[in-house]
């Protein structure tokens, strides 16, 4: 749907004003999301980055595989990790790259991987003065963060061809080139944050252009 679609109005003002709404409400509430695929041979190590915003304390960090049941790979939240609902295959083999979160790396560390770990892994993070979420419950009675994720990792667990590895100096080439993702969609966010300020304006002119018109055409007492 256009944004001329979703606004059916018919003076050119209110046009306008609906136009620019619609393209605010887009820019602020549908945010990039980083895509890596990574490929390893079984019994490797598999590194996940993520990466939240630096200086915010982490609330809530959700890592999930939609695909399972229960989904839940790691569940950071109320300053402690939750393993309560956590899919049992993930127990024990599952860790944060950096247990302090120093700057805002959330990185997940999955241990010994088999082919059964072939997936997408979804990371969700809420900070003290971040994108507000809401939790909903789903069939497992399990409370879940609802919000868009900050990455998707796809892993795939082969028995051949060319793979990432797990070596510690290959994993720092890979860290590079997902911290250059990051910053892309800060990037992003960034210029996100430009329109919509441009839009605000825009929006605020077509107001004020609305007033004067509405006065101007008043007859004088």
């Amino acid at each position: 749907m256009t944004f001329l679609h979703a606004c059916p109005v018919t003076t050119d003002n209110m046009l306008m004003m609906c136009v620019f709404y619609q393209l605010i409400s887009r820019l602020c509430f549908v945010s990039p999301v980083v895509e890596i695929n990574i490929r390893l041979l079984p019994q490797q190590t598999a590194t996940l980055p993520c990466r939240a915003a630096k200086d915010k304390p982490v609330v809530t960090l959700d890592w999930s595989r939609p695909d399972m049941s229960p989904e839940v790979v790691f569940l950071f939240r109320d300053n402690h990790v939750d393993p309560e609902f956590q899919h049992p295959s993930f127990r024990n083999r599952v860790d944060l790259l950096d247990r302090d979160m120093k700057d805002g790396d959330v990185s997940l560390v999955l241990r010994n991987v088999t082919t059964a770990d072939s997936g997408s892994y979804e990371c969700r993070v809420f900070q003290k003065k971040s994108v507000p979420f809401h939790w909903k419950t789903r069939r497992s009675k399990r409370s879940v963060m609802i919000s868009d994720p900050i990455i998707i990792i796809k892993l795939q667990i082969v028995h051949s061809g060319p793979i990432d590895g797990n070596k510690e100096d290959q994993i720092i080439h890979n860290m590079k080139n997902w911290n250059l993702a990051f910053e892309e969609m800060d990037v992003r966010e960034y210029l996100t944050l430009v329109s919509v300020l441009a839009a605000v304006v825009v929006l605020l002119m077509a107001m004020t252009r609305c007033v004067t018109r509405y006065w101007s055409k008043r007859p004088s007492r």
